[in-house]
């Protein structure tokens, strides 16, 4: 019987890591880890027994004692900070110490759709080449150009997912969805024109 594939997933705590958590933890083949900033966010994924570590993954020091023995490493993880500016320099320096992990592994980084914008245009705005129209796709797309760069000098493989939309009780959109839709109350009045002589 061959080892379990060793998966670590990086932002374990935020908005996609639990569930992936959760749904990755039923397949055997797998061990699993789960990587937090803070014992926190770390606290409710605990209770939930799932195996979590705490440390500042932008640290190449931090990045390689937790998950220099991985297979595959995951990147859900999203940059805070007091700005845009960084939160920016948070998300490189974390892919900059997953690129510089020893060994060969596979990174998986979890990017976004808004990537295309609002809308796809032939010739413009592609799945090929998109050209997102607002800041948050902007964001995404130009850390997909960084890890590009990042990855030409590398012995580790790289998949680059576009997620969409993840539904759940502790997703704001689903909640806020939800929560507009019970509120309005839509009235289907059936009107049909006045009939002719």
């Amino acid at each position: 019987m061959t080892a379990p594939l060793k998966v670590a997933l990086v932002g374990a705590g935020g908005q996609v890591g639990p569930y992936l958590l959760e749904y990755l933890s039923e397949d055997p083949q797998l061990s699993l880890l789960g990587i937090c900033r803070n014992a926190v966010t770390a606290g409710p994924l605990r209770l939930a027994g799932f195996k979590i570590e705490c440390g500042e993954i932008a640290d190449p020091a931090v990045a390689a004692d937790l998950l220099g023995d991985c297979d595959v490493v995951a990147n859900l993880a999203a940059g805070s900070g007091t700005s845009l500016a960084e939160a920016r320099a948070q998300d490189q320096a974390v892919l900059r110490s997953l690129v510089r992990l020893s060994g060969r592994k596979k990174i998986i980084h979890f990017s976004s759709v808004g990537v295309y914008g609002t809308c796809l245009v032939e010739g413009r705005n592609t799945f090929q080449r998109p050209r997102p129209d607002w800041s948050y796709g902007k964001d995404k797309l130009r850390l997909e150009h960084y890890l590009r760069g990042l990855m030409r000098y590398s012995r580790h493989s790289v998949v680059t997912l576009r997620l969409g939309h993840v539904y759940g009780v502790s997703q704001w959109v689903s909640r806020w969805v939800l929560t507009t839709t019970s509120r309005s109350r839509i009235d289907c009045v059936s009107s049909s024109p006045a009939s002719g002589p």
